[in-house]
């Protein structure tokens, strides 16, 4: 029986130690890389939503819960509107392109745009046509629209 438990004990030790280690090397090599994993992504706008146009499910593979930093223009502002973000939150359209307005009205600020969710105090800062550079999630898109969660604008 002794035999028995020496031999439990020493397997345990033998591999708590095997697990440490593991974590070990692991934390050394995401050191190593030079990237932390919270550093936001740089990309073109254009080339964002183009690549979400060509092939959503790759775009979402390659950009869904990781942080983006991307410049646009703000479509429309309208602070009292949260339709897809937290209650607290705004919903900010960043297009491409300056949106052109005729008669007072905002055209072309329907299809491929970044929706950004940010804070109503971040959000209230900002103007209609306003060039800006924003930071956050993405986290899913939706009729040419890329949902981006928790913006904030890069100063």
């Amino acid at each position: 029986m002794r035999a028995a438990l020496k031999k439990f004990l020493i397997i345990t030790i033998l591999a708590g130690l095997t697990i440490a280690m593991i974590g070990a090397v692991s934390s050394c090599s995401s050191e190593q890389s030079g990237s932390p994993t919270n550093e936001a992504i740089k990309v073109d706008m254009k080339a964002f939503l183009e690549d979400f146009g060509v092939d959503k499910t790759a775009a979402l593979e390659k950009y869904k819960g990781k942080t983006i930093q991307t410049s646009g223009y703000v479509s429309y502002m309208d602070v009292k509107t949260s339709t897809i973000g937290s209650k607290s939150g705004v919903n900010v359209p960043i297009v491409q392109n300056p949106p052109d307005v005729i008669n007072g009205v905002t055209i072309g600020s329907i299809g491929k745009m970044v929706i950004c969710d940010m804070e109503k105090s971040k959000a209230s800062t900002l103007a209609t046509h306003q060039l800006v550079t924003i930071s956050g999630i993405v986290e899913s898109s939706a009729i040419g629209s890329v949902i981006v969660r928790n913006c904030s604008v890069v100063e």
